[in-house]
């Protein structure tokens, strides 16, 4: 499966064409791809050698760039349709790519073509003569509203190419990793990089970089009819940490494992575990984000991340969280 090249010099609608046609191959690659380890697993179950870490260099090649394009729209693409109708400049902005992201120009102009699109879409539905003068208010309506976040865009974008803002401005603001704990009050995160084999370490400390600078290397939406539904997965060969953006610059880190060339039995359903052990503290941890004893216990747990990935001498302060529970 080839995918077509993204000319964003083309006009719109032909534009349109290629990214629809690229997002369709995409999907269906992931479906092959789904089958693939589906038979996989079938095949080889009953190996228990599947449990024992695949050196870094038999792992697989990561995904082409196309591939990874789509994947990054696709993280941006619920927030940006479902902005509320009244929302403001700064609402759309931090819902948009860091200004680091690999493409960012690029991302920003497939969503207004998404806009357009809608648009489009809305259009169509004003031609039916059947239509009342209410349903026409409410397509008017939702067509400024895409609008709207067309030329906030625009606006962003003529100012980077002209470098009309200050350096302030400019400046990117970093995210920040919020460590989940467990209902028992554990932070899971630590005890799984303080087992992971050396090799790894660099690949995964990469990883925790890209979500703080925003530049989220080999980004992957899960498919929103997935029990992984609203979750994120940066990747490496054979490395994967999957989060959750919490709040505006916040970042839930749910977990980071080793994913081997073939899926071991367990690995969806631990996956799906893990996930349902955040979503029961998800609230509670929304309502204490902006504490400030919460943010100083937080800051010693993504020091201690940083010292087990990169073998730098223990924090004093930090008080042991190894475990699950």
């Amino acid at each position: 499966m080839i995918f077509e090249n993204v000319d964003f010099s083309l006009k719109n609608d032909e534009l349109l064409d290629v990214i629809e046609k690229n997002c369709l191959i995409a999907k269906n690659a992931r479906n092959e791809i789904r089958t693939a380890e589906k038979m996989m697993y079938q095949d080889h179950s009953e190996d228990k050698s599947l449990e024992v870490a695949v050196p870094v260099s038999e792992l697989e090649n990561t995904p082409t760039e196309d591939s990874d394009f789509e994947d990054a729209v696709s993280c941006y693409l619920d927030d940006y349709l479902n902005l509320d109708l009244d929302f403001n400049e700064e609402d759309l902005i931090d819902i948009l790519p860091s200004k680091n992201a690999a493409r960012y120009n690029d991302l920003l102009m497939r969503l207004i073509l998404e806009s357009k699109k809608e648009i489009k879409d809305y259009k169509k539905l004003s031609l039916d003569p059947k239509i009342s003068k209410e349903e026409q208010n409410e397509i008017d309506k939702y067509i400024l509203y895409e609008e709207k976040k067309i030329n906030i865009i625009k606006k962003i974008l003529t100012k980077k190419d002209n470098k009309e803002t200050s350096t302030s401005e400019i400046e990117e603001e970093n995210n920040t990793l919020v460590l989940v704990p467990t209902i028992g009050g554990k932070i899971r995160v630590l005890s799984e990089i303080e087992d992971m084999p050396v090799d790894y370490l660099p690949m995964f400390k990469d990883l925790f970089d890209s979500i703080i600078d925003g530049t989220f290397k080999n980004i992957k939406k899960f498919d929103r009819n997935s029990p992984l539904a609203g979750f994120v997965e940066l990747r490496k060969p054979g490395a994967r940490v999957v989060f959750k953006r919490i709040s505006r610059r916040k970042y839930a880190i749910i977990t980071a494992f080793i994913k081997r060339k073939t899926n071991d039995s367990g690995y969806r359903e631990t996956l799906i575990n893990k996930i349902n052990d955040f979503n029961k503290v998800q609230d509670s941890l929304k309502r204490i984000i902006d504490d400030s004893e919460f943010i100083k216990n937080n800051d010693l747990y993504v020091q201690e991340l940083y010292r087990l990935l990169g073998g730098t001498e223990k924090n004093p302060e930090y008080i042991n969280t190894k475990g699950d529970n």
